[in-house]
């Protein structure tokens, strides 16, 4: 009786062919920057360009060059997404107005408590930002002048 053998597979590790090497820097890096100035997500531009997460991160720590290009993808690829989200809002969503009021106009629309972390002896840290009421000076000087007048 014969033995049966696994048939033998044509993948490696990662996904790619035996004997096909990796594209070179100079193939992916243009299509995963360009996908990353549209699409700032860099699971999706790394996926477009035919490589892997950790060849992209590898290749940013390496080159300083596609370093600096990568920020500004990113950059480029929040405006895009900005400036979807504000047509967004124009049109039909309260909750991506919110958003964008909360961000752009924290004093009035961010939130109101903070919170930090924990501190020392696993106490909570908070921070309130509560502006302070309009007119706070004058309502004190009329308190202290009423106060005055009823002496």
């Amino acid at each position: 009786m014969s033995k049966k053998t696994a048939p033998a597979t044509t993948k490696k590790r990662g996904g790619r062919k035996k004997g096909v090497s990796p594209k070179s820097a100079g193939e992916w890096k243009p299509v995963f920057l360009a996908t990353l100035a549209v699409m700032p997500v860099v699971a999706i531009a790394a996926r477009k360009a035919g490589v892997s997460r950790a060849v992209v991160y590898r290749e940013r720590d390496k080159d300083k060059t596609f370093n600096k290009a990568w920020t500004d993808a990113i950059e480029d690829g929040l405006d895009l997404t900005l400036a979807s989200l504000h047509k967004r809002a124009r049109e039909k969503s309260d909750l991506a107005a919110i958003f964008i009021l909360k961000a752009h106009r924290r004093d009035t629309y961010g939130d109101k408590v903070e919170h930090l972390g924990s501190g020392e002896n696993n106490e909570i840290e908070i921070k309130l930002n509560i502006p302070p009421p309009p007119h706070k000076d004058s309502l004190v000087k009329r308190l202290l002048t009423s106060k005055k007048d009823e002496t």
